[in-house]
């Protein structure tokens, strides 16, 4: 693939104001729904974006619904965003999507972003979709100086 793949920028500004999107007060969950729309847009000129998937970690569960769901292998603090494809000598890419306002990082994702770095992911905490897109763009086009200002960010809480 061409390093300098890129959607272009009329396809960027139409994905940016469909919708009514409003990145001041975006939840968490439209802001991940705007990233995989961005994420779905490039897949036919960035084929590593087909690994690309969200890991549904969260929502409010009954006390059996939970209990299930730990049994099952949830897990606090795991990222929101997994993309399996290994670049720039790291394992894949990991991301904790978090909205531009009002975020809280918990202890337990700060160590999770922390244990994937030192293992050999790419990881880090995105504030709002825009963010996460640099990071995902930089890690694919082996852009090792943006992808590092995510990576070395670390936790910001």
């Amino acid at each position: 693939m061409d390093k300098t793949t890129r959607m272009s920028a009329a396809r960027f500004r139409e994905i940016y104001n469909s919708g009514g999107f409003d990145g001041a007060t975006a939840t968490e969950s439209e802001e991940q729904q705007k990233l995989f729309e961005v994420i779905n847009a490039c897949k036919g000129a960035i084929p590593e974006l087909c690994m690309a998937f969200h890991v549904p970690n969260v929502g409010k569960r009954s006390a059996s619904g939970g209990g299930r769901a730990v049994a099952e292998g949830l897990t606090k603090g795991v990222p929101d965003i997994f993309l399996d494809a290994p670049k720039m000598g790291f394992h894949g890419l990991r991301i904790e999507l978090k909205r531009k306002k009002k975020y809280k990082i918990s202890d337990e994702q700060a160590e999770w972003i922390d244990n994937l770095i030192k293992r050999g992911y790419a990881a880090a905490f995105c504030f709002g979709w825009e963010e996460a897109w640099e990071f995902i763009h930089a890690y694919i086009t082996e852009n090792r100086d943006i992808a590092d200002k995510y990576i070395k960010r670390r936790c910001l809480a």
